[in-house]
């Protein structure tokens, strides 16, 4: 590291939020967009030039992107530990150790 130079800052809960937010604002925005011109090409070439399939392909998109969105905040990677007494820390509270486990599926 350099002089003068400090460590990087550990990512704090907040900014993690706020990544998984821009990513799923990011990706909605795609799917819609993507849905759209779908809609655009299969209301042209196929529907005589009505608005339904547009309407469709939009909502597709934004369902897709709010799955997408739930799926990504649900955390699917979260591992699953024990939590195991490891006596007190330097204020007299309780501290533990978190042993994580195999988890079946």
């Amino acid at each position: 590291m350099a002089p003068g130079a400090s460590a990087p800052a550990a990512s704090r809960s907040e900014d993690e939020v706020g990544q998984k937010i821009d990513r799923c604002f990011a990706d909605s925005l795609l799917k819609v967009t993507g849905g759209v011109a779908i809609g655009i090409v299969a209301s042209v070439a196929f529907f005589k030039s009505r608005s339904w399939p547009i309407w469709f392909g939009s909502g597709v998109g934004l369902g897709t992107g709010w799955s997408n969105c739930r799926h990504d905040f649900a955390s699917p990677y979260v591992l699953h530990g024990k939590r195991v007494p490891a006596g007190q820390d330097s204020q007299g509270k309780p501290a533990y150790n978190i042993i994580t486990e195999q988890h079946k599926q």
